[in-house]
């Protein structure tokens, strides 16, 4: 979940979405996923869209994907990047859940979420306020 450099977390073969410094809104993080997780026509722009197509994915077929931040998006607006890291923590534990009783759709699916190390403190601010 942590990295020191992006050289620790980037893999050739893995279907890997980046989220750069300095992302401030809802719609700029919602407009790269669309973009780098080509998220069906269909999608609609907002929180519960954003839900249904990262826990489903099956658009992109049997795949490590990894979502790569390089900080906090929406840092400054504390209720969005929670909701956002309370998305996509939920969604990593449903593509990465071992139960056999689990529902996850997509074969061969595995999502991992990373962060830097530096901000750890940070990240787990967001997902202990998430409970």
């Amino acid at each position: 979940m942590f990295y020191e450099t992006l050289d620790d977390v980037i893999k050739a073969e893995a279907f890997t979405i980046f989220l750069r410094k300095g992302l401030m809104s809802k719609s700029e993080i919602l407009q790269i996923f669309a973009e780098q997780a080509q998220f069906p026509g269909h999608f609609g722009m907002n929180w519960d869209a954003f839900e249904e197509c990262i826990l489903d994915l099956s658009w992109i077929g049997p795949h490590e994907v990894r979502i790569i931040h390089e900080d906090i998006p929406m840092g400054g607006d504390f209720n969005s990047a929670k909701i956002y890291i309370n998305i996509i923590s939920e969604a990593s534990a449903y593509w990465n859940s071992t139960d056999p009783s689990s529902t996850a759709k997509g074969p061969g699916h595995k999502l991992e979420v990373f962060f830097p190390t530096e901000i750890h403190d940070e990240v787990n601010k967001y997902l202990d306020s998430s409970h």
